[in-house]
């Protein structure tokens, strides 16, 4: 059978500041990328 819906390359983006984030995927930058370079999500403790 196959999937009446299918979904590919979603981002759910939540948090206060969700314009920023969208800014920010949109230049190509990714949680991972963060985490890898910064030890950190982007969110303050």
């Amino acid at each position: 059978m196959k999937p009446n819906v299918e979904v590919r390359n979603v981002s759910k983006i939540f948090g206060k500041s969700p314009k920023a984030a969208t800014d920010l995927l949109k230049q190509g930058k990714t949680k991972k990328r963060d985490l890898e370079r910064n030890g950190t999500n982007g969110r303050s403790e």
